[in-house]
């Protein structure tokens, strides 16, 4: 039985070429006749002027310096003058008032990021050393040249006293700085890789054969921060020197309780905080923000908490919820078997060379920490960036270093007391 044809009607537009040679060929003519019948307008960009720079009437009106000579005269003649000047000599009248800026124009600020500088002229190099000399030599011991950023800096203040602003980071780069530490109105204990710098500068030659060297002053530093919501005060004692040729920085974090006579330092009271020892040892229940090449979302470590509740009786370990960590890391977990035995316990951080020390003396909860920096610029280079807490959307798991994303690494152990 022949099989049943099915019929389909033709889609083409026209009957197919008699030539073969020019069958399967693209007829343009139609798109070309489109195409120029549209007409394409170019739309001009409106030039706007700076917002700094608009006037009203009543301010142009007002205008003291309309009356000043050479303002008076007309704007054309004004322009022609002008056209006499070096560029940089009519920037510098541009920037004398707001009328002068309107009678030349701001064009000539554009023009200026076209011309070659003298401060990248070969000849005239040392020119600019010699202000920077001279400048330095009028301010004093109150500024200091930044090789990084190029501009006069405020000399370094000691990490108690440094704040940070626009200019005091901008020149920092991927170092960065160690700011989780308690703070008070902005004024807190920052930490930048310059200070250790120094602070190992000033060490040389002072370190005796047992390695032991004097007490650090630019480490120092002392802070207390009150906790209105959690009822205690929370104090900061900084201290820096050389242990077994090893550059230690010494933290003491102190909790008291406000109406100390009124009831007793709960554990809950000082988790509540949270508290953050290093990048790695925190006590926050929080889950980490979404990453874009994250898409996991552990919880924290228990060590820290573990640490804290760990010295309180019982009565006063109420609230303490272990089950919104993860589990612990098998060093961890030794650490808190070491605990529960009733031993004293000096706990480690997994990811960088940092220790520390729980007590609970006089209804005061007291954690010693130590960081260590190795003994010379190179290994502080490296344990740097293992001090940096680093967290963001755009940083993968490589990048990022917190409590949430953390590799554990290798160094050596570190005499620190």
């Amino acid at each position: 039985m022949p099989k049943s044809l099915t019929l389909r009607r033709s889609t083409r537009a026209k009957p197919p070429a008699s030539d073969p040679l020019k069958r399967g060929s693209r007829d343009h003519t139609n798109a070309t006749k489109q195409k120029s019948s549209k007409k394409t307008t170019k739309r001009k960009s409106k030039e706007t002027a700076s917002a700094f720079l608009v006037r009203t009437e009543e301010e142009i009106d007002n205008d003291t310096n309309r009356k000043k000579w050479p303002l008076k005269l007309p704007v054309e003649l004004i322009r022609h003058i002008s056209s006499y000047l070096s560029l940089p000599e009519r920037i510098c009248f541009t920037l004398t008032c707001k009328e002068a800026t309107n009678s030349v124009g701001s064009n000539v600020w554009g023009a200026f990021k076209r011309e070659t500088h003298w401060a990248l002229d070969d000849d005239l190099v040392s020119n600019r050393d010699l202000l920077i000399d001279f400048l330095l030599r009028d301010l004093g011991t109150a500024a200091a040249y930044c090789e990084v950023c190029g501009i006069i800096h405020p000399t370094m203040l000691p990490p108690h006293r440094r704040r940070r602003t626009e200019w005091t980071s901008s020149c920092l780069g991927q170092d960065a700085e160690i700011d989780y530490l308690p703070s008070n109105d902005g004024i807190g204990y920052r930490l930048v890789f310059q200070h250790i710098v120094q602070c190992m500068k000033d060490s040389e030659g002072r370190v005796n054969d047992d390695g032991v060297g004097p007490d650090l002053e630019m480490l120092r530093g002392d802070l207390i921060v009150a906790k209105p919501v959690q009822s205690l005060t929370w104090r900061l004692s900084s201290s820096g020197q050389y242990f077994g040729g090893r550059l230690i920085l010494n933290h003491v974090h102190v909790f008291r309780n406000v109406n100390q006579q009124q009831r007793a330092l709960s554990a809950k009271q000082v988790l509540d905080l949270p508290v953050r020892l290093c990048p790695h040892q925190s006590t926050t229940t929080e889950l980490p923000a979404t990453s874009r090449y994250i898409k996991t979302r552990s919880a924290n470590g228990p060590l820290l908490t573990h640490a804290i509740a760990s010295v309180f009786p019982k009565a006063l370990q109420k609230g303490v919820d272990m089950s919104l960590f993860r589990p612990p890391t098998k060093l961890e977990q030794e650490q808190i078997l070491t605990t529960e035995a009733g031993h004293d316990v000096t706990y480690r951080c997994r990811s960088c060379p940092t220790k520390y020390r729980v007590e609970l003396t006089a209804g005061e909860l007291r954690i010693t920490t130590w960081h260590c920096f190795g003994k010379d610029l190179f290994q502080a280079q490296k344990y740097w960036k293992w001090f940096v807490r680093r967290e963001g959307y755009s940083l993968g798991p490589d990048k990022r270093n917190d409590e949430w994303w953390s590799h554990s690494r290798s160094f050596p152990d570190f005499a620190c007391e």
